[in-house]
């Protein structure tokens, strides 16, 4: 029988022994069993997409295959992410989206700013960036001034495809393209009413401006559409009527260039010059009056003092007819001629005053 002195010395070794290792432990668990705290902070971490974050995470748990392993997995996600962004980056950039391109690089380096390289070609891009708006803004805005909507929207909205996230550029396309939609408006409004006047040629002109802006647009279409066939017969109409003026034209100034060059033959330079000016009235364009005024005005202007005197001797004679159709000829040869547009109409308010006077008989003349 064993008494309270006499105590059995094995308890007391057993207690001591489990403590004993506890302690070389260091008072941890298995190692091979995560803390539930480490876990799903980590899990929240790549929920989000913070995979750099939670491989940091990960490297505070307790050593073992399994942290090691959940840091590889989480190192290969990460290195997958970080590319397909850097790979949708260069494809940006060779489409001239450069902010974009900035952005996904940007993105890149947040997820791993271990990625030190990226740092540059975010500063390259950058400064692409900016040299590509100093050239467009200007000119869009000298646009802008000069009223010029169309080239302005036409620049802001490269801008806009430059950077999408310039907030200054998109405000000012949002202006511009309600500026734009307005002229639109006013567009389709003025083609509707040369449609009701049935002036259809300038409604399918105003069709074709809203339809340049607004291609989609099914009502402005089916009006162009229409509008079109129904200037059909009235464009035949119009081109018919231009043929007829032009050859109207074309007769008139060929008889008066005939008329003309009958007069030169028979040394009546005055009937000459005054076809041929209404043959030059009909047609500004034709060669064959043109040079034949040239060249009487020519052998005429040597003796153009000569025709004026000529034109005195006829005055002081009272032979006024005779004197206003020489100066006249003086005229047409040099329409500055003021000294025998004068003459003229001295000689024309005499001849009128003559035939108010009962019984006056003018001076017979050549």
């Amino acid at each position: 029988m064993f008494t309270m002195t006499d105590r059995s010395p094995l308890p007391w070794l057993a207690t001591t022994v489990a403590l004993a290792l506890l302690i070389a432990c260091g008072g941890k668990t298995d190692p091979m069993q995560r803390p539930s705290t480490v876990t799903s902070k980590a899990e929240r971490l790549i929920k989000a997409g913070n995979y750099y974050e939670a491989i940091r995470v990960w490297q505070t748990a307790p050593p073992g295959a399994d942290t090691e392993e959940r840091v590889r997995e989480t190192e290969k996600i990460l290195a997958e992410e970080v590319s397909r962004r850097i790979k949708r980056a260069g494809s940006l950039q060779r489409r001239g989206r450069i902010g974009e391109a900035l952005q996904q690089t940007s993105e890149a380096y947040k997820l791993d700013p271990r990625k030190t390289e990226l740092v540059p070609r975010m500063d390259s891009l950058r400064k692409d960036l900016e040299k590509r708006r100093a050239e467009l803004l200007p000119q869009a805005e000298a646009k802008l001034a000069a009223k010029d909507i169309e080239g302005a929207h036409e620049l802001l909205l490269r801008l806009n495809y430059l950077d999408p996230f310039d907030s200054q550029t998109k405000k000012r396309l949002d202006e511009t393209e309600k500026q734009w939609n307005r002229e639109v408006a006013a567009s389709f409004e003025r083609g509707m009413d040369f449609y009701a006047k049935r002036d259809f040629a300038e409604a399918a002109k105003e069709f074709e401006k809203v339809l340049q802006r607004w291609p989609g647009n099914t009502l402005a279409r089916n009006y162009h559409q229409q509008s079109r066939t129904d200037a059909g017969p009235v464009q035949s109409d119009r081109e018919k009527a231009e043929r007829t003026e032009r050859q109207r034209v074309a007769q008139a100034t060929q008889a008066l260039v005939a008329r003309a060059e009958a007069c030169t033959k028979s040394g009546d330079f005055r009937c000459a010059l005054e076809r041929l000016n209404e043959a030059l009235d009909e047609d500004p364009d034709s060669v064959k009056a043109g040079r034949l005024r040239h060249e009487i005005v020519e052998k005429l202007t040597p003796q153009l003092e000569e025709i004026y005197r000529r034109g005195l001797d006829h005055y002081r004679r009272e032979d006024h007819e005779q004197a206003i159709s020489e100066w006249r000829l003086v005229i047409l040869v040099d329409p500055t001629h003021e000294r025998a547009r004068k003459y003229i109409e001295r000689a024309e308010l005499i001849l009128r005053r003559l035939e108010r006077v009962p019984g006056a008989k003018a001076p017979e003349g050549g």
